[in-house]
Order: structure tokens, then sequence, then C-alpha cells
């Protein structure tokens, strides 16, 4: 009797420790990041944050603004990724970080090295794309330092791949969103794998850092890094039916829990919000409003930009208030920002304030005009 109590003690101690190992592991999975947080696109709002303004070492994105100077300058044509070939140079070739293994004084098509940069944060490509762009390591520094003076970021870059410098993860989603409006970027960031064949011959197999890009529906970007001091660090970009989530997570203990924060904060915005369109740029807000000195009475008020704003209610639709003058006065010049157009919920809350514009320049009404009015009303007249 004695004997089989023990026995069965020993059953019962072994599961308890089989349970208690077991639970270490979740304990583990369920710790939170250094930082995170969720931006949407449309509206400019965090919908989600976690620690998102301390400033924290990022590893390797701290490329992004590189990155942004460069797709930039792709998306704005001074980059013709198809017809510019590369010569890279040795400190470029010495770049470290994930990289495309390009070697010094090898003549390279700009576009291998913006995909390697887009797939795999190649630091070696993004150093190349740079001084091919303006010439030099400086000069392409000062453009991205002034990017980050313009967007209010007051990190300042001391070398292209930003070794060692600190951004804040609102900083971070702020960057990631003009990048997410780079298509040609978003185009190779949303690759899993692919290939670039040197010079020489010789094939680099690129295989993206970002697996959400093949786990995450409408996951196409961004870039990854991870250090022993930033732990394991990410910005994704997750776009369903036009309405685009930045996620940013930084110091996540491995790699595994990175994806993961970020797959469950990504599909939390989606399923608690819903993204209300309020106009995309041009599209015309007023008919027909009066103009005052003008060679014609009327003209079209349209809004300055794209516009959207989150509603937790499906059915919610937000209220709009104008502020206008009670008519335009001439001249006036096509991009103007002739008023606003403000919209709040059913609580008054402002969700978004839309600056409005017109489409084509008003021109004064001269002698000539006033005198053709004059005469098409006495003919009417008589």
């Amino acid at each position: 009797m004695k004997r089989l109590f023990l026995i069965v003690l020993a059953v019962l101690l072994l599961a308890g420790a089989g349970i208690a190992s077991h639970a270490e592991p979740q304990a583990g999975e369920k710790s939170t990041v250094r930082a995170a947080c969720v931006y949407h696109t449309g509206s400019g709002k965090f919908v989600s944050e976690e620690n998102a303004d301390e400033k924290l070492n990022v590893a390797g994105l701290s490329r992004l603004p590189a990155l942004v100077t460069i797709a930039e300058a792709v998306e704005s044509g001074k980059i013709d990724l198809l017809n510019t070939t590369v010569t890279v140079s040795e400190k470029a070739a010495r770049e470290k970080g994930p990289t495309a293994f390009i070697e010094a004084n090898e003549i390279i098509k700009a576009e291998l090295l913006f995909k390697s940069a887009a797939m795999m944060g190649a630091g070696d490509a993004v150093f190349a794309l740079g001084e091919m762009l303006s010439g030099s390591e400086d000069a392409f520094l000062k453009c991205v330092n002034s990017l980050l003076e313009s967007m209010g970021i007051d990190t300042v870059l001391s070398s292209i791949s930003g070794e060692g410098s600190e951004f804040s993860a609102r900083e971070l989603a702020c960057l990631s969103a003009r990048l997410a409006k780079c298509k040609t970027y978003l185009k190779y960031s949303s690759l899993y794998m692919d290939s670039i064949t040197h010079e020489n011959g010789k094939e680099t197999e690129l295989v993206n850092s970002n697996r959400l890009v093949r786990t995450l529906n409408g996951c196409i970007g961004l870039s990854t890094g991870s250090s022993n001091d930033a732990l394991y660090c990410g910005t994704f970009y997750t776009e369903r039916t036009e309405c685009g989530y930045i996620c940013v997570i930084l110091g996540a203990k491995n790699s595994a829990m990175r994806f993961e924060k970020a797959k469950e904060a990504t599909e939390t915005a989606f399923s608690t919000y819903k993204e209300i369109k309020i106009a995309k740029k041009g599209d015309v807000i007023i008919y027909d409003y009066p103009i005052a000195g003008a060679q014609k009475k009327m003209c079209e008020i349209t809004a300055a930009a794209d516009m959207s704003v989150l509603s937790a209610n499906a059915g919610e639709k937000p209220k709009c208030t104008y502020n206008m003058p009670e008519m335009l006065t001439a001249p006036v010049k096509c991009g103007d920002v002739v008023g606003n157009a403000v919209y709040t919920d059913a609580d008054g809350n402002i969700l978004c304030t839309l600056e409005l514009t017109v489409n084509t320049d008003i021109n004064k009404a001269g002698f000539y005009d006033f005198f053709k009015a004059v005469l098409c009303m006495w003919l009417s007249a008589n």
C-alpha cells in the first residue's frame, strides 16, 4: 500500500513538473516588448501605443531615413532604376549588416540594389544608392538629416546606416508611412524570395527578412532589424481594400515574438475599426461657390489631400461643418487653401480637418470683363 502511494505521488509530481515546464514558454511569449504602436495611414491616427515616445536603439531600422530618401528619389524620377548603373565604392562594399554581397568597383544596376535594400535592408546596397544619388556620403547625409528635420525628428545621423542612432516607435511609424507611399518600394518589399545577378555572373539569393509578407494577409513591407542591444525590431505595412496600417515593434525578445506581436496588433486594428473615406485629393467638395471680382461667378471647391477617418461604429457617418468665407475674392491661385471642412462624430469629437482648395487659377476681372458683363446685362434687358 505504501509502495502504491509512493508511485502515485511520483506520477503526480512528474505531471506537475511537466505542466510547469510547459507554462514557462507561454509566460515568456506574453512578455511585453520595449515599445510598439499601430498607425492608420489614411487618417494619420495612432490606434494603439505602448511606450511609443521613448527613444530607443532600433538596430537596422536606423536605415529607414536613408531608405525613405532613396525611395522618394525613385518615385520622383531622380533615380531611373531600369536605366542607371552604379559603381560600388570600397566604403559601400564594406558596409556591415545584411548585405547583397556587392564588391568594390563592381558595376551593378540600380534596380538590383534597390531590390536588395527593400527586401532585406542590405546595408551595402543602401550605401551605394545614397552615394550615387547625392555624389558622396556627406552630401547624402545632408539630404537624410534634412528629411528628419522637416518631419520634426530631432535625431541627427552621422552615417548612412545610422548605426547607434535612437528613434521612438512613433517616429518610425511616421517614417514608415512616408515609405509606404512609394509604390516602387512596396513592389520589392512585398517579394519573399528573389535573386540578383552580379557583374561577374555570380548570383545572390535574396530572402525577405519580413516573414509576414507571406503569413499576414495584405502585408507588403517594410523593414526589420535586430542586435544584442536593440533585440528584435520591425516595422510592418499591411493594406486591405485600400485601408493601410503601419505596425512598429521594438525590443521583442526573439524573432517569433516580433512577428507574432505585429500580426496580433494589426489584426486587432482591422477588426476594431472601419475606415471611412472622406475624400481623395482633387474631389469636388462644394459645387458652384460664389466668387467676387473674377472673370466667372462660380467655382468648384476641392479636397487639398486624401483624407479618411476611423470609426469603431460601422454605421456611423461623420458630420461635416465648413469654415469658408461668404465668397472668394479674386485672384486665387490653383492649390491655394481657401478654407476647411471639419468632420466630427456623434459626440462632437473632431475626427479630422480637411483643407479645401480650388483646382484652377481664378483670375481677377479686368475692365474689358466688366464692360462685357454690363453689355450682356443691357442686351438681355432689351
